[in-house]
């Protein structure tokens, strides 16, 4: 997907998490990232309706 950092940063305000006021704290922002992470991955197959390689 493009523009990768911003689908990040979006997501993880989507969920209601502050990644900006947590990149001072590493731990807490793999955290966030994680999640973020996970979040994403359940959203694959609706990805995949719209943008089929």
């Amino acid at each position: 997907m493009r523009l990768k950092r911003t689908i990040l940063i979006c997501t993880a305000f989507a969920l209601g998490r502050e990644p900006f006021a947590a990149s001072s704290n590493l731990d807490e922002y793999k955290k966030i990232l994680d999640e973020v992470a996970d979040t994403l991955m359940a959203c694959k197959g609706n990805v995949k309706t719209y943008w089929r390689c």
